[in-house]
């Protein structure tokens, strides 16, 4: 089935393809919200006309548009995205009855992520939250079972793994987003600990060793921009090492919006850069190598990463 699926990559489409088994999402930008509905409606009738001739079927009423924008005032209301016929004018309107208008919508959830049109990430924090506080109880029974060591694998094993899972994507959100998610981990570590609320935050890292949230995005991030630059070669290899105080720094993308400097590919590289040289890109260590000398810089320097 994936190497059926896989053929989709090979079609001249304007947007870029995104996919995951079954899930597959186009991504279409543009200089304004007619040419980029266009290019939407264009490509998605080509994907269209491939399932058919490839004898699959494209479930029209499961396929949503979402426009995205930083600030809703800048998005039209009437905007549609549709599967349309090949003699079909979609640019102008169209006439044809046998035509498919796809539902629009304001978030969607692809593969465990809820992504908002403005790209805030409070749903998909509340949703994160709401998962976490299932596991108060559990470890409120459980640390009456377990000694610490054992308490904190489980930890590592049902409340890390849900707070990291996407969190190079949503860890740049704003303070305001993220402050339920903080408030929630430290919850769980305070009923471990059988703490008081008002128990320290300060002490509380120190008396159970974990990453907290922001420690957490850091070193996905760092990991992350390692793949980027060194093993996907995302990027160009003039990037490495130009205009940058010393041989093996990343030049630090351009980015205008405050959104995209809260992004990991703009923090991402500004951290990297404040590695010590021993623990940057060096050809004689692997991705396994460097991923360990993050979690060994994070132990020995933990005050970067508060």
């Amino acid at each position: 089935f994936l190497l059926y699926v896989n053929e989709i990559f090979t079609l001249q489409l304007d947007s870029t393809v995104l996919s995951f088994a079954d899930d597959t999402v186009l991504l279409a930008r543009g200089g304004s919200w007619h040419g980029v509905t266009g290019s939407a409606s264009r490509d998605i009738s080509l994907l269209k006309g491939w399932f058919d001739r490839s004898l699959l079927s494209l479930n029209a009423e499961k396929t949503r548009f979402i426009p995205f924008s930083l600030q809703n005032k800048d998005i039209p209301e009437n905007l549609t995205v549709g599967i349309h016929k090949d003699n079909c004018d979609y640019f102008s309107k169209c006439q044809d009855l046998n035509c498919v208008e796809i539902g629009r919508c304001n978030r969607i959830k692809y593969l465990g992520v809820v992504v908002d049109a403005n790209v805030r990430w409070k749903e998909h924090v509340m949703m994160t939250v709401e998962r976490l506080r299932k596991m108060q109880y559990i470890f409120f029974r459980l640390r009456d079972i377990l000694e610490l060591k054992s308490l904190k694998a489980v930890y590592y094993a049902l409340s890390q793994s849900i707070l990291q899972y996407g969190i190079v994507g949503w860890g740049g959100a704003y303070e305001n987003a993220l402050t339920p998610l903080k408030v929630m981990q430290r919850s769980i570590i305070k009923i471990i600990l059988k703490k008081p609320p008002d128990y320290p935050t300060s002490e509380l890292y120190r008396d159970f060793p974990v990453l907290s949230l922001e420690r957490i995005f850091k070193k996905m991030a760092l990991v992350q921009i390692y793949k980027d630059y060194f093993v996907h070669n995302l990027y160009p290899r003039d990037c490495i090492g130009v205009r940058s105080r010393g041989v093996g720094l990343i030049k630090v993308p351009l980015r205008r919006t405050t959104t995209g400097q809260h992004h990991y590919s703009f923090l991402g590289v500004r951290w990297y850069n404040e590695l010590e040289s021993a623990y940057r890109y060096r050809p004689d260590v692997n991705f396994v190598k460097y991923r360990e000398n993050i979690k060994e810089y994070a132990r020995l320097l933990t005050g970067w990463f508060k």
